[in-house]
């Protein structure tokens, strides 16, 4: 019982983030596994390590302050990436939301990221 629980609270916080995607190419790819999907922090891991990409998409993340922490957004990124294809997604953006005390509200957690195809230069 307490596993299942702990499963569900899981699946609730992922389902508090919400995506959306920007595609920046017309061309289309299979899914590919989300745990397959690499995660970038800047491009600049790429060009260091002598990676190709492809971009593929914009994917714009937004979830609850309260209800979502940033791996629940990587997650949600690397999900969505991988329903369009993509073997990688490049962190651009995730910014922590707050408290706006102008409007007596809290503003929600926001992120970006791009989906990539990358492989190794040879």
């Amino acid at each position: 019982m307490r596993s299942f629980l702990g499963i569900l609270l899981i699946c609730l916080a992922a389902a508090c983030v919400k995506a959306s995607t920007e595609f920046l190419t017309t061309e289309r790819f299979p899914p590919t596994v989300v745990d397959s999907v690499t995660v970038f922090i800047g491009v600049e891991e790429l060009q260091a390590d002598s990676i190709v990409y492809q971009r593929i998409a914009l994917i714009f993340l937004e979830g609850d302050q309260d209800m979502t922490d940033q791996q629940d957004m990587i997650r949600k990124a690397r999900e969505e990436a991988a329903a369009i294809g993509a073997n990688g997604i490049i962190i651009t953006d995730i910014s922590e939301g707050g408290r706006n005390p102008d409007q007596d509200s809290d503003n929600p957690r926001r992120g970006r990221v791009m989906a990539v195809r990358w492989s190794v230069r040879r």
